[in-house]
């Protein structure tokens, strides 16, 4: 149910309540427990922006429904005994994927018809933010039976400092230009479409203790993580089993272990295809596989090593389509960084440059796309500084041109 002043909106419908609640005024939590016992049958409210700009963040028996995250919907605390979640829209943040005003909508019931698309397609509540809303929806898929398995703390703590271990790095590179390269016109580039989402759904999720081995006496259906720079850098499996491994290394790892985010994923790139959610799809999956890696105590679904995993995924997948490119065409990137490849290229077309060297292009989670274009000159210098991808990206983000 949707509330304003005076309606209230369900699937962009508007549908007068008979009669109007004659308390009116400020939705304060006297307001919320007497529409709640009036309006038993109600399990979502949702305020439009004319009634959220009514309630105050304050105290004095006011609803909380600012927390200044910029997340855009924001669950009241209900009063005992009822089941009522109350919700209202972004008002003072833009970059919420449920901004209303930031992202251009105008029509309010858009936002509505977007909050019961999700509602109807998950079976939950948006829980204020995107990584909340992951673990109600991973519990949901899993209903509510997740095995959270024990953790070895592998990093190597050095003078009391924060740890040094490094656990799956990102695909990053720049390399030289080859000859024929430094007369290019263009940088094409090019990123995968939900490159961490595509990812999760085959990632391995442990569970169990822990146990220590080494490389060679691993079973190949174990699950862990191998030191291959001892003390510095832990990798996962998938990783590992791309590498030439120390057979005496240490292993640590778990016997059992399932896709538990596939179903979670699924969900996701189901959502992600219908019209207006991919933003609201992405916020939940990037919050929702960061929280993944937390070590705080809590009742929420953690696993540091699944997360690790859907890195390693995500980097590996990337570089099997380099790879595949450069078999088929000869061409190699000049650079990457993380879910981003460039092409340094005198064709002035990038979707025909992109047919041309092999490198496939969609839609689709996991598929690459193009984004935009600078300056072979620009993308020159920038591979001349210390740090080329970075700034890349910024000439990316600043002065990128769509060809």
């Amino acid at each position: 149910m949707i509330l304003g002043r005076d309606s209230c909106y369900w699937g962009g419908r508007q549908a007068p309540i008979a009669p109007t609640p004659p308390w009116g005024g400020e939705v304060t939590a006297d307001w919320l427990r007497r529409f709640a016992n009036d309006y038993p049958h109600v399990r979502q409210l949702f305020l439009t922006p004319g009634a959220a700009e009514n309630t105050a963040a304050v105290n004095g028996g006011r609803l909380p429904l600012s927390s200044g995250t910029g997340m855009g919907w924001f669950s009241s605390v209900r009063s005992p005994g009822s089941r009522l979640n109350v919700y209202a829209p972004s008002l003072d943040e833009t970059g919420s994927p449920w901004d209303w005003q930031g992202v251009g909508r105008t029509d309010v019931a858009e936002l509505w018809t977007l909050a019961e698309v999700w509602i109807t397609q998950t079976g939950t509540a948006w829980c204020g933010t995107g990584g909340l809303t992951s673990d109600m929806l991973l519990l949901r898929s899993r209903r509510g039976r997740i095995n959270v398995p024990d953790m070895p703390n592998i990093t190597q703590p050095v003078g009391g400092r924060r740890p040094l271990a490094r656990e799956e790095p990102g695909l990053r590179f720049a390399r030289p230009m080859g000859r024929g390269e430094f007369a290019s016109r263009w940088c094409h580039t090019y990123d995968v479409n939900a490159m961490y989402l595509a990812a999760a759904r085959d990632a391995r999720w442990p569970f169990g203790r822990w146990r220590a081995t080494t490389a060679d006496q691993a079973p190949p259906t174990m699950t862990g993580w191998y030191e291959v720079e001892p003390g510095a850098l832990w990798v996962t499996t998938p990783t590992a089993r791309t590498l030439d491994l120390d057979p005496r290394g240490r292993f640590i790892g778990w016997d059992d272990s399932a896709p538990v985010l596939r179903s979670w994923a699924d969900k996701l790139v189901s959502l992600r295809a219908m019209p207006g959610m991919a933003p609201i799809v992405k916020a939940v999956y990037t919050a929702g596989i960061g929280r993944l890696g937390s070590r705080q105590p809590t009742t929420m679904p953690r696993n540091p090593y699944a997360q690790q995993e859907v890195w390693a995924r995500a980097r590996l997948e990337l570089a099997r389509k380099i790879e595949q490119v450069r078999h088929t065409s000869g061409r190699r990137p000049i650079a990457a960084n993380i879910d981003q490849v460039y092409y340094l290229a005198s064709v002035d077309d990038p979707i025909e440059f992109a047919r041309r060297i092999g490198l496939p292009l969609g839609d689709r989670p996991g598929q690459l796309k193009y984004t935009g274009s600078i300056p072979g000159l620009q993308a020159r210098a920038a591979l001349k500084t210390t740090r080329p991808t970075r700034e890349l990206l910024r000439l990316m983000s600043e002065s990128a041109v769509q060809l």
